[in-house]
């Protein structure tokens, strides 16, 4: 039996700055939407940081990754559950930074067919707030069977 992993680049590297984020506050800024994840076995979410400018202890930026569904009469109405995984991001976190969180997929609280991924910046005071981040899943199928070449002759 095996496991075949892919990589769903999320998030291209780009900057999440929150600098206009008023003190206390927090604002959330959507990086992917309407991800299908219903194929796919396990999945950890992946987020590495270039740079932030965390070290001032003004904040945290969360990555969140959030349950998510719709419906064909109303496509636009979203439904959103808590998040399932979280990477915190604060004046601790070395840069660059790579990290890699498992994606509940069964029990309560878990992931459902698509995802939304999400970071939260939440200022509690004044300083710089921002990070340069690529957000991705690690998916895997399996286990499957896997067979051995047959050979005519």
């Amino acid at each position: 039996m095996s496991m075949f992993e892919h990589i769903i680049l999320l998030c291209p590297k780009r900057t999440v700055d929150y600098a206009t984020l008023p003190s206390p506050g927090s604002q959330d800024v959507v990086v992917a939407d309407r991800i299908d994840v219903a194929r796919w076995r396990e999945l950890s979410l992946v987020v590495k940081v270039f740079t932030h400018s965390l070290v001032s202890g003004a904040g945290t930026i969360t990555i969140m990754t959030l349950p998510q569904s719709w419906t064909e009469e109303d496509p636009g109405q979203q439904f959103l559950g808590a998040s399932v995984a979280s990477v915190v991001l604060d004046s601790a976190t070395p840069s660059p930074a790579y990290v890699v969180l498992a994606v509940a997929m069964s029990g309560a609280n878990c992931m459902t067919g698509m995802a939304r991924v999400v970071a939260r910046g939440n200022r509690s005071v004044a300083g710089a707030l921002s990070a340069t981040i690529e957000v991705s899943f690690s998916a895997k199928v399996g286990p499957t069977q896997t067979s051995r070449p047959r050979f005519a002759g």
